[in-house]
């Protein structure tokens, strides 16, 4: 079990840094706005991945690779629609209802996919529609809400004790990269 809790915290350290390859691409402005909540959330699963990785020393069963490779085209474009209607979903949100239209539509989306969230508040950032703090804020949400639907998956396919295992660790990145943004808010 230990891996398998291991391989699923070091999936979202990569969530977490993909936040800042995603910020040099669309916003290198915004880069040292999220690189200190993002490095904090990013130690946090990368050590406690790393340590569950590691497992009972007895190793794992090999896996194999699915059949017909790991990229498919339909899975790609349904990807594309997703990021694009996210985007537009966002905007939209926010258009009618302000700041509270943003976060709302924010969190719908990052239910489904933490990423397309993000790349959208980076783009308004870089377009000078939102400041960093709406910026920090909202790459918060979009990983929050997205760690609780990881949770809810991690039980659904790994039972209670696996998931239990997915939810604290999410929520130990979570809390790490919080409390670093409000630390500086404080500083």
């Amino acid at each position: 079990l230990r891996p398998l809790l291991g391989a699923a915290v070091l999936s979202t350290a990569a969530t977490w840094l993909q936040v800042l390859v995603m910020a040099a691409v669309l916003a290198p402005g915004a880069f040292g706005v999220v690189l200190p909540p993002v490095v904090a959330g990013a130690a946090v699963a990368l050590g406690l991945g790393g340590l569950l990785w590691r497992g009972d020393g007895h190793g794992a069963a090999p896996l194999s690779a699915p059949a017909g490779g790991p990229l498919r085209l339909r899975a790609a474009l349904g990807i594309s629609a997703l990021l694009a209607a996210v985007a537009a979903g966002v905007h939209l949100g926010r258009m009618w209802l302000g700041d509270a239209g943003l976060f709302v539509s924010l969190g719908i989306a990052a239910m489904a996919d933490a990423h397309a969230p993000v790349n959208t508040l980076l783009s308004l950032h870089a377009g000078d529609q939102i400041d960093g703090r709406h910026l920090v804020r909202g790459v918060l949400l979009a990983i929050s809400v997205n760690s609780v639907t990881r949770a809810i998956v991690a039980v659904a396919s790994g039972g209670a004790r696996y998931g239990a295992g997915v939810a604290a660790a999410l929520a130990a990145g979570t809390a790490a990269a919080s409390a670093t943004v409000l630390l500086l808010a404080r500083a």
